[in-house]
């Protein structure tokens, strides 16, 4: 039946199989010629997509799967993996990927999204705005390829060197990985596709990331530039994806075990502002401290007061404590809202959900700001932006984080016109 189909239409496996072409007509041709009939025979060719996300933030490598259907947005957890690093790198940690990368097969098998920290890469979502000398004459295909041009030369000019500065290496040694033009708005109104509009001002908002020449040397060495379809600077992912799914002028503050960066959305901008040096580590050399016990009992401890655990006398101690130690991050915190004018902060965490959940209402009580202190969920991802997690295994929540590169990926303009465009203007900037 289906070689009879393909061999009527004329055309190959690869294209019968794509299920954009599987019309009503078509399914006709097979005596099917009901909607009913025709939604079944769709979901028999639906395409499920392998997705390997690989996290290198800060001392955490981690390698995480998925199998992702994006016309029904499920997103299908398979498998993680995940080394502590005991020393620190510029390049990439070769070792560790190698050692990953067994327990999950041909790479080839999946379309693979880099998900890095903010000494690895720097990703900026920024707008350009370019005057033009005839704003009575409509824009022509020669119009827009020249204002592309001129927006990636200047957002380079302009981030080269603060991405420089942030991965503490010098100019020449950062190169651009990736741009895209996300949208185009024309007087301030935003258009599809801005040929034969008239204007006065072209405005483009890129999203672009550099990297470090010795890493994606390095990372090369590992995972071919063909099976990488995304690369970019994990916060600035996820503070995407917040801002997709409805959230703006927000904090975004990604919690490790040593230090914690913060992020910022504001309407049209995405980036980083700093890293700050607190983390969970902070939390247990406080409690190491005041009871003059290891790190391993600090964790007893910090594990007993959030399951309360302990008389009354000694929990409200523990929790003065993890209170003094929180007043630095909410200090940062705080001038960080006052920069930025946000009205949310949302906490994410790459230790366990139950102390980041402590630290919600402590930040609350020490930002003394009118601002709503949220933690990032499986639920906005759900009812914000519409997609499904299933298969997640309980504790898991940290896996979040790398869910949003692949709704990065969904979300980012690809092969479109005006991409294509960057991406030629852009080729020998590109690494």
């Amino acid at each position: 039946m289906v070689e009879t189909m393909k061999e009527g239409m004329g055309i190959d496996e690869k294209e019968f199989l794509h299920a954009d072409i599987i019309t009503s007509d078509r399914v006709e041709l097979l005596g099917y010629n009901d909607s009913v009939a025709l939604d079944k025979f769709r979901s028999f060719f639906k395409r499920r997509e392998r997705f390997l996300v690989v996290e290198i933030i800060g001392k955490l490598v981690r390698m995480s799967s998925f199998l992702v259907d994006f016309s029904d947005k499920n997103i299908q957890f398979l498998k993680t993996e995940k080394i502590s690093l005991d020393h620190s790198k510029s390049g990439a940690p070769l070792t560790e990927l190698k050692a990953l990368g067994k327990i999950f097969g041909k790479l080839s098998r999946y379309r693979v999204i880099l998900s890095l920290g903010s000494k690895l890469a720097t990703t900026i979502h920024s707008s350009v705005t370019l005057m033009r000398d005839k704003p009575k004459e409509p824009i022509d295909d020669s119009d827009l390829d020249n204002r592309i041009a001129q927006g990636i030369w200047k957002l380079f000019d302009r981030e080269r060197g603060r991405a420089a500065a942030k991965m503490e290496v010098h100019d020449l040694e950062v190169m651009l990985t990736d741009i895209r033009v996300k949208r185009v708005k024309l007087d301030g109104h935003r258009v599809v596709n801005p040929v034969g509009f008239k204007a006065k001002t072209v405005e483009i908002n890129f999203s672009q990331t550099f990297s470090t020449r010795r890493f994606i040397e390095d990372i090369r060495r590992f995972i071919p530039a063909s099976h990488i379809c995304l690369m970019a600077e994990g916060g600035t992912m996820a503070s995407d994806m917040l801002a997709r799914g409805g959230a703006s002028h927000f904090i975004f503050a990604a919690l490790s075990d040593i230090d914690s960066d913060l992020f910022f959305s504001s309407g049209s901008g995405v980036g980083w502002i700093r890293t700050v040096p607190w983390g969970r580590k902070s939390l247990l050399l406080a409690l190491e401290e005041a009871f003059a016990v290891s790190e391993e009992v600090a964790e007893k401890i910090l594990g007993l007061y959030l399951i309360r655990q302990a008389s009354p006398a000694v929990l409200r101690r523990i929790e003065r404590l993890l209170s003094d130690a929180c007043t630095p991050f909410a200090e940062s915190l705080r001038e960080a809202i006052s920069e930025y004018e946000a009205n949310e902060i949302y906490l994410f965490s790459f230790f366990s959900l139950p102390e980041l959940m402590f630290l919600v209402p402590v930040v609350k009580r020490l930002l003394k700001e009118r601002v709503r202190v949220l933690p990032v969920g499986e639920e906005f991802l759900n009812d914000q932006l519409g997609f499904a997690i299933s298969s997640v295994p309980r504790g898991s929540a940290t896996l979040l984080h790398a869910v949003s590169g692949i709704l990065e990926f969904y979300f980012l303009p690809h092969d479109d016109k005006m991409n294509r465009i960057a991406k030629r203007h852009a080729r020998w900037l590109i690494s």
